[in-house]
């Protein structure tokens, strides 16, 4: 009988058994430095996996006008201990082409207030279009690529 696992809630073991791998094969400090290039080479597919639940937006009108139909969808997910909402792009029979953006952040519930808040949920409203690039406006306060403490405007 085998079990299978969101990759999102097994992405801790993951790392950890793929660090101790990459320094047993190349030498203890290195390891992790590899898990990380791994991971960003195939960025796309691993926050895709790992998410824990998803949103669809809208239909993304490539530049490249291209044959398939793409999607925008929201998802907000767990990878290497992290939280993140991110908006990817995605063909008809659920596979990642893209990632138009992303945030970190340290705690579930960031990130799930993050994922409402910029759905339009708490307002009535029906989805946004700028999902990521405009979580400052909605009364999230961060700095750099995550965003660490989550306040909204009382204003």
């Amino acid at each position: 009988m085998s079990m299978m696992e969101n990759i999102g809630t097994a992405s801790d073991r993951v790392m950890t058994a793929l660090i101790s791998g990459l320094e047993i094969e190349f030498g203890r400090g290195v390891g992790e430095a590899l898990a990380l290039r791994f991971l960003e080479a195939e960025e796309v597919d691993f926050h895709w996996e790992a998410r824990v639940q998803e949103r669809w937006i809208g239909a993304y009108e490539s530049v490249d006008e291209e044959d398939i139909e793409l999607d925008r969808i929201a998802i907000i997910g767990r990878l290497d201990g992290e939280w993140f909402v991110a908006m990817m792009i995605v063909d008809g029979d659920g596979n990642a082409h893209g990632m138009m953006g992303r945030r970190i952040f340290g705690r579930e519930s960031e990130a799930r207030a993050a994922f409402a808040i910029a759905l339009g949920w708490r307002s009535g409203a029906w989805p946004g279009v700028a999902l990521l690039c405009c979580l400052g406006s909605l009364g999230l306060r961060g700095e750099g690529a995550g965003i660490s403490s989550f306040q909204e405007d009382s204003a």
